[in-house]
């Protein structure tokens, strides 16, 4: 005869089975008890437990406590869901609200469900499932075309073991392995926070329930971070609501970030994405609870103008989601007409807004504007160096600026008073080059999107070398109203046009000699040992004329200077020997010649004179030498190029027909020149 069920132990099933906020916190609570009670040893054992890999979680953090919450008071409208979790093997697929929450509900899940009974209890002999019971928790990330392998091989495990399998999802981050897309049963599907739910929470992470809560609207804002930096049990159920309140009003009236693309959607950057990337992933950690003073804290952003250095500050806060600001000295002047009282006011009101909502990316454009104190004119002198005074204030901080990633952008980092480059403050300076070609064929193909699918962008990244990333976007934006006038879909053509039309019209005489002009500058600098960039023949970035990628030696001799002047010559040069006779093209490889021989001789203590003069009160005779030098160095430049005559005319062919080359296509060209000269000599 079946012997039916004690009152007592249906009620223990029933509650084993009931699934809502207060039974989901429970568990929670039961599962951080129990693993303060498993030794490290044994966790490290456990070859194939599933691992939430992407933050470090405490039972403090109140992001999967609210995730807890939110699962809870889903499942308490789908009893049945709760059951087959408990007792069966489901495969299910659970839908976030957004991508950041995807993290917090793994953990909650894996906290509440992903336990297994102590290995001294044995299995019933009847029982085929897997030895650890728990529920197998698997997230799917942005812009994976397939599932990591080993999360391949923990879906088939489940499926093998007779386990809960669960996927977690979110708008724009789809994929998961495709043994748990054919064998998922059903979806669940998460909602936002309700205000309930935020009483909830901060009774479990303060201990006490606030009086007051926030407004539907407001709650349903709320994200992970937003519970991490406002939540703490010092603050207080009323303090910590106030807080929150505060960081969700702060942020709508900061600009919206959806247009913003993330760091790692974008190119172009180098060690600067590099530097970015790990910046963002600190405000992450500072978020669950890292000490500020190993995280990254802030860099001043170096480069001429569109290279990007105010996108990657916007990206960085994108890719760790957390508020943006902008100011400038511009805009705080601004705010009175310049007056000394309301700049400051207006300066110490932006440090302390980013003080409210940190973690945060604060970012001071135009970082130059603020001038040096010692090169300050005497008619604005005591306003300038106040003003600077009162800067170097807000940097240092009443209390620091714990939280802050401090970014600062400039064109002209020498301009700046080196007191705001000092250590603690913009110490660490971040170079934004000019992209590379295949860095401008992948921000072409971002500006487009789907636009153009199949068209070798490679071929028109080349007609634009020299560019820069506002560059693209502008030749994608008026290419595609170019199209729409003509009332058609865009085309090869349309974008080819747009950026021809920024380097402006030339004659083929007048490419001849730029392509001449270029070629030697490159010539001479490879002779030299020195480096030698892309080669352009009329590049968007530099008002259409030619180009070469140069950079400066970081060891600087007199011999070194002598080869840098000779490089500099060699445009010249080369002019006259191909055409007999220079041409005005070469102003800015003069000027620049000539400031460097004045340097060597005024302020580096490279030739005769040691003594440090003003470059305004020069005899005579510093004239001569810098004169002198001038001409040594072109008669350096024409002797090199007659003996390479053939280098450089092949050279020149090359850029004329592919209207750029690279620093590889230099030097293929010019060892295959060798070769053949060596084996047909003139």
């Amino acid at each position: 005869m079946e012997q039916k069920p004690s009152k007592r132990e249906g009620s223990e099933d029933a509650a084993r089975h009931r699934i809502d906020p207060e039974a989901m916190l429970a568990r929670f609570g039961r599962q951080d008890r129990s693993e303060r009670l498993q030794s490290d040893e044994d966790v490290s054992r456990d070859e194939y437990a599933p691992r939430i890999n992407d933050a470090v979680h405490s039972s403090d953090d109140p992001a999967p406590v609210a995730a807890a919450v939110l699962i809870g008071r889903t499942l308490a409208k789908d009893p049945d869901a709760s059951r087959r979790i408990v007792d069966e093997a489901p495969v299910l697929v659970v839908e976030c609200s957004s991508e950041a929450w995807i993290e917090p509900t793994a953990h909650a899940l894996m906290r509440c469900f992903g336990s297994r009974p102590s290995k001294k209890l044995p299995s019933p002999p009847t029982d085929t499932r897997d030895e650890r019971r728990g529920a197998i928790v698997i997230k799917a990330r942005a812009g994976r075309s397939c599932a990591h392998p080993n999360e391949s091989t923990q879906a088939a495990r489940a499926l093998r073991g007779y386990l809960p399998l669960i996927g977690i999802v979110a708008p724009g981050a789809i994929r998961l392995p495709e043994e748990l897309e054919r064998a998922c049963e059903g979806r669940i599907v998460l909602g936002t926070l309700e205000p309930f739910d935020l009483t909830l929470v901060v009774r479990q992470i303060v201990g006490s329930v606030p009086s007051t809560t926030l407004c539907p609207e407001l709650a349903a804002e709320v994200g992970p971070m937003d519970l991490r930096i406002a939540l703490h049990p010092a603050r207080g159920p009323e303090g910590a609501l106030e807080r929150l309140r505060l960081v969700l009003e702060r942020r709508r009236t900061l600009p919206p970030a959806s247009k913003i693309p993330r760091l790692s959607e974008l190119h172009g950057y180098g060690a600067a994405a590099e530097w970015g990337l790990a910046a963002a992933a600190d405000l992450v950690a500072y978020g669950c609870g890292q000490h500020w003073s190993s995280c990254e804290q802030g860099a001043l952003l170096t480069g001429v103008p569109g290279v990007g250095k105010t996108l990657l500050a916007a990206a960085i806060a994108r890719e760790a989601n957390v508020p943006f600001l902008v100011g400038s000295l511009a805009q705080w002047q601004a705010e009175g007409e310049a007056h000394l009282g309301t700049t400051l006011k207006a300066m110490r009101t932006f440090f302390g807004n980013a003080k409210k909502v940190a973690p945060c990316v604060a970012l001071v454009d135009e970082l130059d504007s603020f001038g040096d104190r010692r090169k300050l004119e005497s008619h604005n002198h005591h306003y300038g160096v106040q003003v600077i005074n009162g800067f170097l204030e807000c940097l240092d901080g009443d209390g620091g600026r714990e939280g802050v990633l401090l970014v600062g952008a400039t064109n002209n980092p020498g301009w700046i008073d080196p007191a705001i480059l000092r250590s603690g403050r913009f110490d660490r300076q971040i170079a934004i080059e000019a992209p590379s070609l295949s860095d401008l064929a992948a921000i072409l193909r971002y500006h487009l999107g789907q636009e153009l699918p199949g068209i070798d962008l490679l071929g028109i990244a080349r007609r634009g070398l020299g560019g820069t990333g506002a560059d693209c976007a502008a030749w994608v934006r008026r290419a595609r109203g170019r199209a729409r006038r003509a009332g058609h879909a865009l085309k090869e053509a349309d974008l080819m046009r747009e950026i021809a039309g920024a380097t402006g019209e030339l004659s083929i005489e007048e490419d001849q000699r730029v392509a001449i002009h270029e070629a030697g500058h490159a010539v001479v600098a490879r002779v030299l040992g020195l480096p030698v960039g892309d080669l352009v023949l009329r590049s968007p970035g530099h008002g259409g004329d030619g180009y070469m990628g140069f950079r400066m030696p970081k060891v600087v001799t007199r011999k070194t200077m002598e080869n840098v002047l000779a490089v500099l010559m060699a445009g010249r040069a080369a002019e006259i020997i191909a055409f007999d006779s220079p041409s005005a093209g070469a102003s800015t490889d003069l000027a620049l010649a000539s400031k460097f021989a004045r340097d060597m001789h005024l302020r580096w203590g490279l030739c005769d004179v040691l003594a440090v003069q003003d470059a305004a009160d020069t005899a005579p005779m510093i004239d001569l030498r810098i004169e002198r030098a001038l001409r040594s160095a072109s008669s350096a430049a024409l002797r090199l190029l007659a003996a390479r005559r053939r280098d450089l005319e092949r050279l020149a062919e090359a850029l004329l027909e592919r209207r750029s080359l690279t620093s590889e296509d230099i030097e293929l060209i010019l060892i295959r020149t060798g070769r053949r000269s060596q084996a047909h000599p003139w």
